[in-house]
């Protein structure tokens, strides 16, 4: 299994990117879909995200708040986007999901940090 970063956003403050596993990019689709069923929430979600390049995380804690150690959601109507800070200037989206039955969020949060680990895992190989 591959996991690689797609830039999506850069700014001033941080380098927004997707998290591909294996040429498949989660937030990436969960995003077009999200355009798909709701186009203002798609608008408002690369705002926040372009904002958080530009400016660095939301301090909004109804936009943006830690809900596991190391991996935070994103919120902007109904849906969610999970990801988590590589470094000091880099966020890495990773899934998504659509507010609703608890037990779907909290597996989306799960696979997020399942996501998180594999991608640090896999580069602290290649660095030995």
């Amino acid at each position: 299994m591959t996991l690689k970063k797609e830039l999506a956003f850069k700014g001033d403050s941080y380098e927004i990117c997707f998290l591909a596993r294996n040429d498949r990019c989660e937030s990436k689709d969960f995003l077009n879909k999200a355009r798909i069923e709701n186009k203002a929430a798609f608008i408002a979600i690369i705002a926040v995200l372009e904002r958080f390049a530009e400016r660095g995380a939301p301090n909004n804690e109804n936009q943006f708040r830690r809900v596991r150690q190391n991996i935070y959601e994103i919120k902007v109507k109904s849906f969610r986007i999970f990801g988590f800070f590589e470094n000091s200037g880099s966020f890495i989206l990773t899934n998504g999901c659509k507010k609703g039955v608890e037990d779907v969020q909290t597996r989306a949060i799960q696979k997020s940090e399942s996501l998180k680990n594999l991608y640090k895992d896999q580069n602290r190989q290649k660095e030995e």
